[in-house]
């Protein structure tokens, strides 16, 4: 049990070791982050980041038929005055084919919503976020049907923002972009109106083809069960 945990540890710190080399790696090369935006606040944000040292190429989405992903880039950047879960979606799956960072940025009033932070290849994509959110929100059919309108009616989304914010999301921005692996499957919520600011990590779901435990949900239960049987009862050998 003891070999178990030091090769859980060693695996662990490899993991960690690779995705700090990964960034080494696209720094060096000096490449650029894409940043969509939607709306006068994903507008102002990336304009903020674009004063910064942020090596970034900005376009303006007016829909989901305009989203192209350009090749050799350092991560991917979603900052919108909604939450449009269909280009969330989209961004999600682009962004594991190309194996590059996602941040989405989303102003759903009163919340303002970080992240999560996605490390294609380590738990916590967008999809596993989304149904979490549900899993647990107290009022989960209202929400999908105000989601549902705002990905009909694009338009609909809050037009204003606090100057504030955008600095104080800017800069929060620029510290995970500086190395978004350190803050892999992380999100942050900030209450605009008690200006409270909390931050957790996406659980994956089982189901998800990226973060789950790539079994069959109907079985695997009792095999584990079976296994362990056969385990205590001398039949098999516990691996190590």
């Amino acid at each position: 049990m003891k070999l178990l945990k030091k090769w859980d540890m060693d695996c662990e710190r490899r993991r960690k070791l690779q995705l700090i080399l990964n960034h080494l790696h696209r720094k060096e090369k000096g490449l650029m982050w894409q940043i969509f935006s939607i709306g006068k606040f994903g507008y102002a944000v990336s304009d903020f980041l674009n004063h910064s040292e942020i090596q970034s190429n900005h376009a303006v989405l007016k829909n989901e038929y305009e989203l192209f992903i350009p090749s050799n880039l350092s991560g991917v950047l979603f900052i919108a005055n909604y939450q449009s879960i269909s280009l969330l979606r989209q961004l999600d799956v682009e962004v594991h084919k190309q194996n590059i960072p996602f941040i989405p940025v989303v102003l759903d009033s009163p919340l303002l919503v970080v992240g999560p932070v996605i490390i294609p290849g380590n738990e916590g994509c967008y999809h596993c976020y989304h149904q979490r959110m549900m899993q647990h929100h107290p009022n989960a059919e209202l929400t999908r049907s105000v989601q549902q309108y705002y990905n009909d009616q694009q338009i609909a989304g809050v037009q204003g923002y606090h100057p504030a914010d955008v600095v104080l999301i800017g800069s929060l921005l620029k510290r995970i972009i500086e190395c978004p692996e350190s803050y892999q499957g992380k999100f942050f919520l900030l209450n605009e109106v008690t200006r409270e600011m909390k931050n957790s990590c996406v659980t994956g779901v089982h189901s998800c083809p990226r973060c789950g435990l790539q079994r069959d949900e109907a079985t695997r239960g009792y095999l584990d069960l079976a296994q362990h049987f056969r385990i205590q009862n001398g039949l098999i050998a516990e691996e190590v």
